[in-house]
């Protein structure tokens, strides 16, 4: 199974372009994880994950998001191969692709520069937002 499910905060302003005959967006989001180490210590860790979302998914991720946005998102891992320009040797990442995503805490307004392809306020997608939860409130 290829599932990916991730809650974070976007990294850069999404970069909404054309790619054949659709959009793509491609973003960053910072995934933070809290934990106590074995002395009781509060510590925590961060890791970044470059993400793309296709059509009506990204535009709107362009639309509403921007750095700093806090995300949820679902999607699967996609590896990206390509060979250096300069060096010719082959160069590979993990990215996720986005099928579904939600706004959490707070909303953003809309931005100012709409993506390709959206024109009327009628695109806004429909979800629930959720309210932030302390570290406390975790069950595990």
């Amino acid at each position: 199974m290829n599932m990916v499910v991730l809650c974070g905060n976007l990294t850069r302003d999404p970069e909404t372009r054309a790619a054949g005959g659709t959009t793509i967006t491609n973003f960053g989001v910072a995934v933070t994880e809290r934990f106590k180490r074995a002395n009781g210590e509060k510590s925590e860790k961060t890791a970044f994950v470059d993400c793309k979302a296709w059509g009506a998914t990204g535009e709107n991720i362009g639309k509403y998001f921007e750095k700093g946005s806090k995300i949820l998102l679902q999607g699967k891992l996609d590896l990206e191969t390509w060979e250096d320009k300069t060096t010719g040797a082959k160069r590979s990442k993990l990215a996720v692709v986005v099928s579904t995503f939600d706004f959490v805490g707070e909303r953003k307004k809309e931005r100012s520069s709409e993506p390709v392809g959206t024109t009327a306020k009628s695109d806004k997608p429909s979800v629930q937002t959720y309210e932030p939860i302390s570290e406390d409130q975790i069950p595990f």
